[in-house]
């Protein structure tokens, strides 16, 4: 186990790969699912809250870094008509089902509960990227999720005490991003030039 500041170090780390995201998202060079990118800004600031409420220490910043860029890229992807990508029916309802996640923790109340939905909700809207990352590995930048995958293994690597709730978002956020990482390099990468 690394000391629990290499929480706050993987963190940086992983905000970096998302604005390396961001940064390529300005200039037209990949192709963002809106839905997701606008989900994947707010469903982590749900889990942070959870985790302050359940006490969790340093490792709750990675939560809260990981909703920071993904704001920068829906920006992005607003102001660059190159860097976006059609939005679906299926992704419409996957924004539906991760919505409903995010109702069932209003409804409860209870910090493991939402943080449970939280974490459903995240990956539902993050199936059409990740559909359209295995279908169109070149509409995405492997680097840069690969970078944030190595970001977030530090801070899973940091976890102090292995509960649910120090570790499940962390460990989630890793395989995401090593998934995606893995489907999009499968071609070649675009690269910034």
């Amino acid at each position: 186990m690394l000391p629990e500041y290499f929480a706050v170090v993987g963190s940086v780390i992983a905000s970096a790969g998302g604005i390396y995201y961001a940064y390529l998202t300005f200039k037209g060079q990949v192709k963002p699912n809106r839905v997701t990118w606008l989900f994947w800004a707010g469903f982590p600031m749900i889990a942070f809250v959870a985790q302050l409420s359940q006490g969790v220490g340093l490792v709750a910043w990675a939560t809260f870094v990981a909703g920071a860029p993904p704001i920068l890229v829906l920006i992005g992807s607003l102001l660059n008509k190159n860097a976006y990508w059609e939005t679906r029916r299926l992704d419409y309802w996957f924004a539906v089902a991760g919505s409903l996640s995010v109702v069932a923790w209003q409804l409860t109340g209870v910090p493991d509960i939402a943080f449970t939905f939280s974490l459903l909700a995240d990956f539902l809207v993050a199936l059409p990227t990740i559909m359209k990352t295995y279908q169109f590995p070149e509409t995405e930048n492997w680097q840069a999720y690969a970078v944030s995958a190595f970001g977030f293994l530090l801070a899973v690597l940091a976890v102090p005490e292995w509960t649910y709730d120090n570790s499940a978002f962390v460990v989630y956020l890793f395989l995401l991003n090593l998934s995606i990482a893995v489907f999009a390099a499968r071609r070649p990468a675009v690269v910034v030039e």
